[in-house]
């Protein structure tokens, strides 16, 4: 069983077993990924094929497999005549950078972080790395060490994205 979005309040959470689609950012239930893909569409209105381009974004080094998969699916599920896979943080860099042809790119991601370097508007795959680090495990860390320092609390997964949430922060304008 499939249950994505407002489909969730019909069911009783905790006889639920929820599995995520993503492995570590990347797409390995593509069934999943159809009922996801179906909810989306019908949410937006459409109810047949789709007659205009579609811009997937994957995260990067994703495995041709797991593209071919998700390939397969649009073109055979939803008549797709065009689709255009990117990654958002090399779209981000491109929309914001008009002036700037190289740039390093950071992307921090819930399982991963990407550093992509960028030289003469074009990245460079062979110096670009993923690490297998991002928030989950800054989460995982943080839960770690406010037991160790208070064994005697009690803390949910929600306590402690609020925590992180309240105690960390991003700048606003690297420029300044």
């Amino acid at each position: 069983m499939h249950i994505v979005g407002d489909e969730f309040a019909m069911f009783e959470q905790s006889k639920l077993h929820k599995k995520a689609i993503y492995d570590r950012n990347i797409v390995t239930h593509a069934n999943s990924l159809e009922h996801v893909m179906d909810y989306t569409f019908s949410h937006l209105g459409f109810n047949s094929d789709i007659e205009m381009p579609l811009v997937f974004l994957e995260p990067l080094t994703n495995p041709a497999y797991c593209r071919m998969q998700s390939q397969e699916l649009f073109f055979e599920c939803y008549g797709l005549q065009a689709v255009s896979y990117a990654t958002d943080a090399m779209a981000g860099f491109y929309y914001n950078s008009s002036k700037m042809s190289d740039g390093l790119i950071i992307q921090s991601g819930n399982q991963c972080t990407s550093i992509i370097p960028v030289v003469k508007g074009t990245w460079s795959p062979p110096l670009t790395k993923r690490i297998p680090i991002g928030g989950a495990h800054h989460s995982e860390m943080l839960y770690k060490s406010l037991s160790l320092k208070y064994p005697q609390h009690r803390l949910s997964n929600e306590q402690i994205t609020e925590i992180q949430h309240q105690h960390t922060y991003c700048a606003k304008n690297y420029r300044d």
